[in-house]
């Protein structure tokens, strides 16, 4: 079997890709090498911390834990209770269990660990998480959002706006950025809410025929996967996370993901392209796409750190 990747995540100096065996590749500038001989179905990038979800529903975290965002509680002690998804946030973390409820941990100060609860009859399906705020998206359409809402960016419900014609829409994904939150409603249109200092929560008219299928906010900056394997990015632009290439001849972007100032695309040949700020290699712009080889061995690029 090809080693390729399957799924990619962004941090805010570093990189991770999880190729389709299960084994986790990193690059960039960060604690973010996970324990040896692990194999993952699911990773997300925080600021300076990683997280990957193991087969058995477990979640383990690496990398700076200054407050204790990798330190996992233990779900509760029932099939319901393992996790299904999670996400990294600054300096929290969330974790989504199979039963609908949302586990956090990390810094709290703001009460962005402390999820409401669901309007009756109503479960999570979705988790988001920002600097300082949280979201949750609703098996009804509708967003919910704790922690830090200065910005506007988490209030405690977000309602999905009419289509043009005044139809009733629903959110199917949501991001979280550092001050602000986007929502995909199912007519392809993108919603933003809370801090707009770089333009960040308008997203740009898709091209005529074409829709958003996917979106991805990190730091100041937002980008949305089009249904013809484009990107369009919008907001804060100020290391060319915003200039999304085109895809090579051939090939179409599958994924999308947003760090701190640089952006990654996943391409439908297990290549990922990066683009923007390149310190620490987390774009990995000057080496240009990477291939995990048959042999499992990474390319120089996708070694580098």
């Amino acid at each position: 079997m090809t080693c390729r990747l399957a799924t990619i995540a962004a941090g805010h100096h570093h990189s991770l890709g999880l190729l389709n065996d299960g084994q986790l590749v990193a690059w960039g500038n960060s604690p973010c090498d996970a324990p040896k001989g692990t194999s993952f179905i699911q990773v997300a990038a925080g600021t300076r911390h990683s997280l990957g979800l193991l087969s058995d529903g477990r979640v383990i975290g690496w990398g700076d834990n200054e407050c204790d965002q990798i330190n996992v509680p233990e779900p509760p002690l029932d099939p319901e209770g393992n996790s299904s998804s999670f996400t990294a946030g600054s300096t929290h973390s969330l974790s989504l269990l199979n039963d609908g409820r949302v586990l956090g941990w990390g810094e709290n100060e703001c009460g962005q660990c402390v999820t409401p609860e669901p309007p009756v009859g109503t479960r999570f399906i979705q988790i988001a998480a920002g600097s300082s705020h949280s979201l949750g998206l609703l098996d009804n359409g509708r967003v919910l959002g704790w922690g830090y809402n200065g910005h506007d960016q988490a209030p405690p419900i977000t309602e999905p706006p009419d289509d043009p014609e005044g139809r009733p829409t629903h959110f199917i994904q949501i991001a979280a950025g550092f001050a602000y939150s986007l929502g995909l409603l199912d007519d392809g249109r993108v919603l933003g809410w809370g801090s707009n200092t770089f333009g960040q929560c308008v997203a740009p008219e898709p091209p005529v025929g074409t829709r958003f299928i996917q979106i991805a906010s990190r730091g100041w900056h937002s980008l949305g996967l089009l249904d013809n394997g484009r990107i369009l990015s919008w907001g804060g632009n100020d290391e060319g996370q915003c200039d999304a290439p085109e895809p090579p001849d051939g090939t179409n972007f599958i994924q999308i993901a947003a760090g701190a100032r640089h952006s990654l695309g996943l391409l439908d040949n297990g290549r990922v392209l990066g683009w923007g700020c390149n310190e620490n290699g987390q774009s990995d712009d000057q080496q240009g796409p990477f291939l995990i080889p048959s042999t499992g061995r990474l390319t120089k690029s996708a070694r580098k750190r």
